[in-house]
């Protein structure tokens, strides 16, 4: 149980202390897209998923249809329901919190990687 905790306020920490998304443009880790990039990128792909990294008060907000919700809290304990040989998205609000996410799973071996630039808010 300690150690969930501490993985908690680790992915919290890493969260506040983050630049905002702008400074991180340039990842090398994924690639940034808007609604109509990554339409595209799911239209030329039979097999791509969408992981909503929110908390679980704004995936019932609303979320996008068929998107797989993981809240950042419990990424690294979920990861195995990720695939690995797919594009996946990565989204949030505001794309703070998907850049963290993103980055962690790059950091496993995950490389096709896409953040929605701007979060939900701009879907």
């Amino acid at each position: 149980m300690k150690r969930i905790l501490l993985a908690v306020n680790l992915v919290f920490l890493i969260i506040a202390c983050s630049p905002p998304a702008k400074t991180l443009e340039n990842s090398k880790n994924f690639t940034w897209v808007d609604k109509a990039s990554w339409q595209k990128i799911q239209a030329e792909n039979p097999k791509t998923l969408m992981v909503d990294v929110r908390t679980e008060a704004e995936w019932k907000e609303g979320h996008l249809e068929g998107a797989l919700f993981i809240p950042m809290s419990e990424l690294q304990a979920r990861i195995s329901e990720i695939p690995k040989d797919i594009p996946v998205l990565i989204y949030c609000r505001s794309g703070n919190r998907s850049t963290v996410a993103a980055n962690f799973l790059a950091s496993q071996g995950y490389k096709n990687l896409y953040n929605l630039r701007g979060g939900i808010v701009v879907w």
